[in-house]
Formats: structure tokens, C-alpha cells, sequence
């Protein structure tokens, strides 16, 4: 297992942090989350990605499972939930 720091999250900031300066214009970045720091990893995901994407897809049990970090150039962060799972 990774050590993940007192919260858990220090990987995943890492990334996020590493991930900023290497995403080109309409890139994106997929990462999974445990489903508990949804929020955490959204507000920094929001913190370090302004003019981006930033979504939550959901699983099959409905627990928000992936981040996904889409770079397109927009002026504002839209922050949304989503779902991997088809409706129908």
C-alpha cells in the first residue's frame, strides 16, 4: 500500500500538483478516489486546475470513483457530478 500521508491525500496532491504543468490544452487526467474525500480532492483538483474541467464519475453503486480533469482553455472551473453508468 502507498503511504498517503496523515489524510490520505498527499499522493493524490502530488500528482495533482505534478499533473498541472504536464496537461496540454484539451488533456485529461483520470484518477481514482475513494469515494470519501470526493470534496478534498475536488477542492484541489479546483485549487490547482482554474481554467478546467473538473468532474466526478460515479461507479456502478453510485459512489463517486474517478476525478476527471479535462484542460480546455474555458475562464471558469466547472465543478459537476457525473456517472460512469449508463441510466437506461
Amino acid at each position: 500500500a502507498l503511504n498517503g500521508g496523515i489524510y490520505g491525500l498527499e499522493i493524490t496532491r502530488r500528482l495533482l500538483e505534478q499533473a498541472k504543468s504536464r496537461l496540454k490544452p484539451n488533456g485529461l487526467l483520470a484518477i481514482e478516489i475513494n469515494p470519501r474525500q470526493r470534496d478534498t480532492i475536488l477542492k484541489i483538483a479546483g485549487d490547482l486546475f482554474i481554467n478546467s474541467e473538473i468532474t466526478c464519475a460515479t461507479d456502478l453503486m453510485e459512489l463517486p470513483r474517478a476525478l476527471l480533469v479535462k484542460t480546455d482553455g474555458r475562464d471558469t472551473c466547472v465543478k459537476t457530478h457525473t456517472s460512469l453508468v449508463s441510466k437506461e
